[in-house]
Formats: C-alpha cells, structure tokens, sequence
C-alpha cells in the first residue's frame, strides 16, 4: 500500500515538473522532439514484430486445423442392426467344449 501512495506522489511530481512552459512549449514537448525519431522507429519495430508474429500464428493454427480432418476419404458405418441387448444371442459359454470348462475353472479356482 505504501508502494502505490509513494507512486503515486513521485508521478504527480514529475507530471508537474514536465508540464511547466519554456519558451511557449512545456518541458515534455522539448524533450519529445528530441526523442520523437527514436521512438517512431521502436513503435515501428514493435507493430510489424506484433503483426508478424500474429500472422505466423494464425498460419498455423489455420494449419492445424485443415490437417486434422483427411481429405477424401470413405466414413466407415456399421451396417448391422443387431443390438447386443438381444437375447436370442448365443452366451459365450455354450460354445466352449466340456473340457475347456473345466481347465477354465480349474484356473479361475487357482486365481482365488
């Protein structure tokens, strides 16, 4: 909290100090002449930086996203209209032989 107040004094100071007129121009307008090529050229730098950058991501995601779908390619469907909720369907366990029951159980008691 005493960080932010402290803040807050020193940039009404320097607000102040920097507005004060010399010669019919206030001190910041002096010293943004001097400094106005200099910051033009880093603004400059830092738009066509952002824009690049964004450009490039844009790309890839465009990218991304026309490569994840395969292009003509056949869509497999399930023709069959049976549903394993059907009972008439025959168990599992009616197809095994007698002994193939029984070493199954044999395995399922050494399991236990």
């Amino acid at each position: 909290m005493f960080s932010l107040i402290k803040f807050s004094i020193y940039f009404a100071v320097s607000f102040i100090i920097l507005s004060f007129p010399v010669n019919n121009k206030t001190i910041f307008g002096h010293l943004n002449g001097y400094s106005r090529p200099y910051t033009d050229k880093i603004f400059n730098t830092i738009t066509i930086n952002a824009e690049n950058l964004f450009n490039k991501g844009s790309d890839a995601s465009k990218k991304l996203f026309t490569n994840t779908k395969p292009k003509n390619t056949k869509i497999d469907k399930v023709k069959m209209k049976r549903s394993s909720i059907r009972k008439d369907i025959e168990h599992a366990q009616e197809k095994y032989t007698i002994e193939e029951q029984e070493m199954i159980r044999k395995i399922l008691e050494k399991s236990q």
